[in-house]
């Protein structure tokens, strides 16, 4: 079982789904603004990282271009998301981080890190 934020219950089979797929499931339902909110939120609050933006190109969420650059220009606009701040690393990947949980001069080196760094240094 997961709780949505209204404190709904979501029921799941663990045998068929993991939490995290079930979560994102949720999120999904909620639309896509709500749903990239969720997971930038709690990968900086879980993990904690940054979000490199072309993850959610990827299965599951499958957003589109246009759909991505359009939530991040509307999660400047609307309170709800006011914690949700991006960033852009050396090479140009856009990355997202919740300020409730990552502090800006942190996500920077961690995108950078996952980014750059990584790949330079095996």
């Amino acid at each position: 079982m997961i709780l949505d934020d209204s404190g709904g219950a979501w029921y799941f089979s663990e045998r068929f789904m993991t939490g995290a797929y079930a979560r994102v499931m949720l999120l999904k339902s909620q639309g896509p603004l709500m749903m990239m909110a969720g997971v930038i939120r709690e990968h900086s609050r879980v993990y904690p990282r940054p979000v490199p933006l072309s993850l959610f190109k990827c299965p599951p969420f499958n957003l589109s271009h246009d759909q991505i650059r359009c939530c991040l220009k509307e999660m400047m606009d609307k309170p709800i998301c006011r914690d949700i701040a991006h960033l852009i690393t050396s090479i140009g990947h856009v990355f997202a981080y919740s300020t409730d949980h990552l502090d800006s001069g942190y996500a920077a080196m961690l995108a950078e890190w996952a980014d750059v760094g990584q790949a330079e240094n095996p």
